[in-house]
């Protein structure tokens, strides 16, 4: 295993942030809610003056394998995979995926992957972030911009990545796996979640700052433009509809989470999820 040369480690970090930043950095801050959706969540902290994201340490692991930080990237298959832990509780979920320093409490599954690290390793596994325009949804319809020919031209060209969400864990030895989408229960249908491809949006910059790392927020149930990626489905502006899904592993249970850039149709897993009622 050996380190890889600082230009790759240059290069991957630029991936996340690069020019961005410094077009952030001089941009006066954004009103007070004026670039959160969701009036529910309030205004935005103020970010500008937290410390500076340590650049993750890059390995080559051969095989076309690196790890950025605690993350794995596999180039030759466009996934990343890192580990997490199921953390579920009772109450409604606004995210399937959070980091340690991220809404717990209304999670699914934590992990101690910094969002930086998961973000780059997406980049370097060919994803592209776009959001598709899912956020609108939080816009009065009478104040929403429309679009002219060319711009929807220039959306349809530049679409979000759509990504796949494995997970796979041991029970007493034996292996298991799912979609994510099993582990969720649509409370408005009464049904698991439908299998879907997440919108990898990549969070947002501002004040020079890599906001999913402050927030802890990876993958969003519940809209937030501020996590890494969105659930796609209707019901992704309701924050009472999504539950954890019947059947799923005691809390605590080791989790690997692969993410598929190259966005996979599989078959509804039979492994938990297959009730009719929320946990």
């Amino acid at each position: 295993m050996k380190s890889i040369a600082s230009p790759a480690l240059a290069i991957a970090a630029a991936l996340c942030l690069g020019p961005v930043i410094s077009t952030a950095q001089n941009d006066p801050a954004p009103e007070e809610s004026a670039d959160r959706p969701d009036p529910e969540r309030g205004p935005r902290p103020d970010t500008s003056n937290l410390p500076e994201i340590a650049k993750p340490k890059i390995e080559d692991l051969g095989d076309g394998r690196v790890r950025v930080g605690s993350v794995v990237v596999n180039k030759e298959t466009k996934e990343i995979s890192f580990d997490a832990e199921l953390n579920y509780s009772e109450m409604p979920l606004e995210f399937a995926l959070v980091a340690e320093n991220g809404k717990i409490h209304e999670a699914l599954l934590v992990t101690k992957a910094r969002p930086f690290d998961i973000n780059v390793a997406l980049l370097l596994a060919g994803a592209k972030a776009g959001d598709d325009r899912i956020f609108d949804k939080f816009v009065p319809e009478e104040n929403r911009e429309a679009l002219t020919g060319e711009e929807k031209a220039a959306m349809e060209k530049n679409r979000a990545n759509k990504i796949g969400i494995r997970l796979d864990w041991e029970i007493e030895g034996e292996k298991k796996t799912a979609r994510l989408e099993d582990w969720v229960f649509n409370r408005a249908e009464k049904t698991p979640m439908k299998h879907t491809a997440w919108i990898y949006n990549g969070s947002k910059i501002e004040r020079g700052a890599f906001q999913a790392q402050y927030d802890g927020s990876i993958i969003a149930l519940y809209l937030d433009p501020y996590s890494i990626a969105n659930n796609p489905l209707e019901g992704n502006d309701d924050d009472e509809r999504w539950l954890p899904a019947n059947g799923l592993p005691p809390i605590g249970t080791k989790v690997a989470v692969t993410i598929e850039t190259a966005a996979k149709a599989p078959e509804p897993s039979k492994e938990v999820g297959a009730k009719d009622e929320a946990k």
